[in-house]
This record gives structure tokens, C-alpha cells and sequence, in this order.
């Protein structure tokens, strides 16, 4: 039997891993967005490295649907995908975390200090109704 890394055009999450390019923090935290993604990311730090197996147990999600995930997670750079043989685990990147936090945190520092919040968008005024208008007002 084939490895899945071995298919052509295939990759696998650790291989995804081992040429991802730097953070980037809208991205993080797009992916962060979504609810299965942020539970699986939420249970990692209970326990370090943890195999898919367990995952599965843990947040009660399909093989096909933690693999996709625990993908766009490792895309992400938010976590990493160990394979051992035919046991694959993974393990949230503590350090990549700690820098989204706090450039979190850098939106509350002191006056001055952090780029400006971008305004809120002009709002949109209604066209006042010509008196001819023949819909009732």
C-alpha cells in the first residue's frame, strides 16, 4: 500500500509544514474564524502533541473533516503536523500564537504608539423620494 504523501500531486499536512512561508496575521486570524478550526486549536494546549486519533475523539469530527482542517491550521502556520510512521499528530506553534496576541495587544498600547483604526465607512444616505413618486409614502 502507497503512502498518501507518495500520489502524485498529493501533499500531505507535514509536508505543507516544512516550506510555509511567515505568519500573516489577517490570515491567522481568518482561519481562527471558523468554529471547528478554533475548538481544535483551543484543545491543543490541554495536550501538547496530540495524535489525530484523539482529536477525532475530542472534538467528535470525520477523518476527512479533521484532515482538512488541521490543513488550512498548518497552511496557516498555526500549527504543526508530525508523521511517525502511520501515527500523525499535531501540536499548536505556542510562539506563533504568543505574536498574534500581542499584535493584538499592540492595538491597545498608548495613544500614539499603534497604527490608527481604519474609520467606519461613510454610511450610505437614502434618496429622498421625489413627490411624484407614485409609491405611497
Amino acid at each position: 500500500m502507497t503512502s498518501s504523501t507518495e500520489l502524485p500531486g498529493h501533499r500531505s499536512p507535514a509536508d505543507i509544514v516544512a516550506d510555509r512561508p511567515p505568519v500573516d496575521t489577517a490570515e491567522a486570524f481568518g482561519v481562527l474564524a471558523d468554529p471547528t478550526r478554533w475548538r481544535l486549536v483551543r484543545s491543543l494546549p490541554d495536550h501538547g502533541e496530540i495524535s489525530y486519533a484523539t482529536l477525532r475523539r475530542v472534538l467528535d469530527v470525520t477523518k476527512p473533516t479533521l484532515t482538512y482542517h488541521t490543513r488550512i491550521l498548518a497552511r496557516a502556520g498555526l500549527i504543526d503536523v508530525h508523521r511517525r510512521g502511520r501515527r500523525v499528530s499535531c501540536s499548536l506553534r505556542q510562539q506563533v500564537v504568543l505574536s498574534l496576541v500581542g499584535r493584538l495587544a499592540d492595538l491597545t498600547s498608548a495613544p500614539g504608539t499603534a497604527a490608527a483604526a481604519p474609520a467606519d465607512p461613510p454610511r450610505r444616505l437614502r434618496p429622498v423620494a421625489d413627490r411624484d413618486d407614485p409609491r405611497p409614502s
